[in-house]
C-alpha cells in the first residue's frame, strides 16, 4: 500500500513538471497563425476576394451614412442637399444676407426657416416677402406649392411678431427679388415697385441701425444701394466696409454712387403738397441756407426731376463735385423720394442708372 501512495505521488509531480516545459504544447485563448504566402493554394486569393465582398455587404448596415452632400448657393453660402430632395441651409460664417434668386427659391425657403430659429425674425420676414416677390415674378398669376409654403411661413411669423408690428413694417419694407441679374424691389404699403440690375451692394436695416426715425406728425425710413467707384485714393476693403456701416444715409461718398430710397408715412394730413415735399428731404439731410453757402449747392427741375449738384470736400482740403438726381412724390398720406448720387465725373453712367430707373418705376 505504502508503495502504490509513492509511485501515485511520483507519476503526479512528474507530469506537472512534464506539462509546465516549454516542448509541451498548451491551449491558448487565441492563436495567431501566419501562412507562407509561397504555401497557399490557387483557391486563396479567390476566397479572401468573396470575404471582402461579403464583409463589405454587411458592413454597409452598420457604416454611418451621410445621406447628403454640402453645396454652395450663387453667393457662396452653404448648405446641404438630401438624397430624397430636402435642402437644409446652414448659418455659418460665410452666411451674409441677400435678395432670393428665382433659381434658388428651395434654398431660400429653408434659409427663412434657419433664420427663424436662429432668432433672426425680421430677416426672415423680409427674405419671405421676397419669396413671395420671387414667385409672382417668376409665375405671374400661377400659385405653385412652394409659394403656398411660404406664405403660409409668412402668416406665421407675422403672428408670432404681432406685438412688435412698428419694428416689423419699418425693418421688412420694401423687399426685393433677383431674376436673371434683374433686382425687383417693391414695398406694398407704400405700392411701388422698380427694377434695376442686381450689381448693387444694399444695408440690410437691423434693430441697431434701422436708419429710419419718429417725428411729430410723420414716420420716416431710407433704404440705401451703392457701387463702388475705384479711386486713387482707394482704401482697403474692411476699412471701407467699416466706414460703410458707420455713416448714415445723409453723408456722400466720393468713391461710389449711391441709389436712395426714401419713405414718409404722415398718419395725419400731410403738410406738404406734391410741390415742397422735397423740403422734409432737405431738412433730414440738412440742407440750408448755410449748407448751401457752403458746398455751393444747386438745384435745377427737370421735366418731373431734380438734378443737383455741389462740393464735396475731403479732410486733406480736396474738392470733388457731385451731382443728385431725385424725384419726389407724395399720394395722400405716403411719400417716396428715389434719388441717384455720385461724382460729377461720373454724370454719364449716374444718367444711364437714372434712366434705367424710370423706366421700370411704378408708383400707384
Amino acid at each position: 500500500m505504502y508503495q502504490k501512495k509513492r509511485i501515485f505521488c511520483f507519476s503526479n509531480v512528474f507530469l506537472f513538471s512534464l506539462i509546465m516545459s516549454p516542448g509541451f504544447p498548451q491551449t491558448q485563448s487565441q492563436t495567431t497563425i501566419s501562412i507562407d504566402p509561397l504555401l497557399r493554394g490557387s483557391w486563396y486569393a479567390d476566397q479572401e476576394e468573396k470575404e471582402a465582398v461579403l464583409y463589405n455587404r454587411v458592413m454597409k448596415f452598420f457604416r454611418p451614412n451621410a445621406h447628403f452632400v454640402l453645396k454652395t448657393d450663387l453667393h457662396g453660402r452653404n448648405y446641404r442637399f438630401y438624397k430624397d430632395g430636402r435642402v437644409e441651409f446652414i448659418v455659418d460664417r460665410d452666411f451674409k444676407e441677400v435678395f432670393p434668386d428665382v433659381s434658388e427659391l428651395d434654398v431660400h425657403r429653408s434659409e427663412a426657416k434657419v433664420l427663424a430659429e436662429h432668432g433672426e425674425p425680421y430677416s426672415a420676414i423680409r427674405l419671405l416677402k421676397g419669396i413671395g416677390l420671387c414667385y409672382r415674378f417668376q409665375f405671374g398669376k400661377l400659385v405653385p406649392e412652394g409659394y403656398g409654403t411660404a406664405a403660409e411661413e409668412l402668416s406665421r411669423l407675422m403672428k408670432h411678431m404681432a406685438h412688435k408690428r412698428g419694428n416689423v413694417d419699418d425693418l421688412t419694407d420694401p423687399y426685393g427679388c433677383i431674376k436673371k441679374n434683374i433686382l425687383k424691389i417693391e414695398s406694398e404699403p407704400f405700392r411701388f415697385s422698380l427694377e434695376t440690375t442686381d450689381d448693387w451692394k444694399h444695408y440690410f436695416p437691423e434693430p441697431e441701425t434701422p436708419e429710419s426715425g419718429t417725428e411729430e406728425d410723420h414716420v420716416w425710413k431710407v433704404r440705401r444701394f451703392y457701387k463702388s467707384i475705384p479711386t486713387e485714393w482707394d482704401t482697403e476693403e474692411w476699412e471701407k466696409e467699416y466706414r460703410s456701416r458707420s455713416e448714415t444715409f445723409f453723408y456722400y461718398r466720393p468713391d461710389r454712387i449711391l441709389f436712395t430710397i426714401g419713405l414718409s408715412y404722415h398718419p395725419v394730413a400731410a403738410v406738404y403738397t406734391s410741390k415742397n415735399y422735397f423740403q422734409l428731404w432737405d431738412l433730414k439731410r440738412g440742407i440750408n441756407s448755410r449748407t448751401i453757402r457752403e458746398t455751393n449747392f444747386r438745384r435745377k427741375k427737370e421735366q418731373d426731376s431734380y438734378a443737383s449738384r455741389f462740393d464735396y470736400f475731403h479732410k486733406d482740403g480736396r474738392k470733388v463735385p457731385v451731382v443728385l438726381l431725385e424725384k419726389y412724390y407724395l399720394r395722400e398720406n405716403r411719400g417716396l423720394l428715389f434719388s441717384i448720387s455720385g461724382p460729377e465725373k461720373q454724370i454719364d453712367r449716374i444718367r444711364q442708372i437714372w434712366s434705367q430707373l424710370n423706366q421700370k418705376l411704378i408708383v400707384e
